[in-house]
């Protein structure tokens, strides 16, 4: 579950910004196609319902926009084992990442561009993509190892205890802030 983008909603957005919603939007659209092509029905993926995606995505929305309301959104956590996650804007981690390793879910990501405190390791926590194709891989691969999934399933609920739990953040927050 994911959206797209509107590049063109701020007159004064700047051409590297406008081309990065755009490239956004095409690797997340490319994913869901994948996604839906070798996993079928199986499978949840595609964009909110806005205008926006609706006029440039028709062909991937989801199939019914009522399962990206928050409520629905966390109960379907919890059926699904594997989450996939994207990009965000400026090369962000989305809020997902941790929603996902809060639910002790095997990851498909792409690559991270930026460092996560602790012991959070690609190849551990998650599989980073480049590509929309080795996403779709790396998501048959965690389908048919269930012993590969649940270790990564494992290790996101040890990650979690050490640092996302609330008492953990603050923790380590005031560790931190005791040293300074």
């Amino acid at each position: 579950i994911t959206r797209a983008w509107d590049p063109f909603d701020h007159p004064d957005r700047s051409e590297e910004k406008t081309a990065e919603r755009i490239c956004i939007n095409e690797t997340r659209a490319r994913c869901v196609k994948l996604l839906r092509q070798e996993f079928g029905n199986s499978i949840l993926a595609g964009f909110r319902h806005t205008e926006y995606a609706a006029k440039n995505y028709s062909d991937v929305l989801l199939r019914d926009d009522a399962v990206s309301e928050k409520e629905n959104y966390l109960e379907l956590l919890r059926r699904y084992p594997i989450c996939v996650t994207t990009t965000g804007l400026h090369g962000s981690i989305g809020w997902k990442m941790g929603e996902y390793v809060a639910f002790s879910r095997a990851i498909v990501s792409e690559k991270l561009n930026y460092e996560v405190p602790g012991d959070f390791k690609e190849g551990q926590n998650f599989f980073g993509f480049d590509e929309p194709d080795q996403c779709v891989r790396m998501v048959d691969d965690l389908l048919s190892n269930t012993g590969l999934r649940f270790e990564m399933m494992k290790a996101n609920h040890e990650y979690y205890l050490n640092y996302l739990k609330p008492d953990a953040m603050i923790r380590r927050t005031l560790k931190i802030g005791l040293r300074c």
